[in-house]
């Protein structure tokens, strides 16, 4: 995980961050991205992988949000808000349809930013796996993979509130690749990938 989450890292504008990938026990399919580099996949996620250029494309997306600093934007964001619902409580006292508009506001800012950031990397994972020389369709495989799983199953229940259903981000990465990347020859590396046992 670490020796392809550095390689993919290296190929992006920080490559002189302290990167560290790791697994996380779970049976949900999901990745994360923490500022500073951190990045996990959880186990049920890297089990659909079909090979290493999969677990590349993801996190080459989630390196895509490190880089981009996506979640220190919405920390920002989260905190003007959380001000800015403070200073107008105290201007209107405490009145609960107020407070309840101020979290929904606070809510949707923060969704619209997440919706954006989610189709910016994608972009960033397709083009940093396929500059690490992996295929260049490994994260689109996997948005295909998590989108046939049922909407009502529980592993990807997290993933399907925080993201933008799968097509949406498959017709979103579909209209930035085009034909592009289809002249390019990277390696899928199926053999490589470590199996993990259930």
């Amino acid at each position: 995980m670490n020796r392809v989450g550095r390689w993919v890292a290296t190929q992006s504008e920080r490559p002189d961050l302290p990167w560290h990938f790791g697994v996380i026990q779970s049976e949900d399919m999901n990745a994360f991205a923490a500022p500073g580099g951190y990045i996990f996949i959880t186990l049920g996620l890297y089990r659909t992988f079909q090979g290493e250029a999969d677990l590349a494309g993801v996190l080459g997306h989630e390196v895509g949000h490190v880089i981009r600093q996506h979640h220190l934007k919405i920390l920002q964001q989260s905190k003007l808000v959380d001000a800015g619902s403070k200073a107008l409580s105290k201007s209107v006292g405490g009145n609960d349809k107020v407070q309840q508009l101020i979290g929904s506001g606070a809510e949707i800012v923060a969704r619209g930013l997440d919706k954006d950031a989610e189709f910016e990397a994608d972009r960033i994972g397709v083009v940093l796996a396929t500059r690490a020389g992996y295929d260049a369709y490994g994260l689109p495989s996997v948005l295909q993979q998590i989108g046939h799983a049922a909407k009502d199953d529980n592993r990807v229940a997290l993933l399907f509130k925080t993201h933008p259903l799968p097509e949406d981000r498959l017709n979103k990465i579909d209209a930035a690749m085009g034909d592009r990347f289809d002249r390019v020859k990277g390696l899928t590396l199926e053999k490589r990938l470590l199996k993990v046992k259930k």
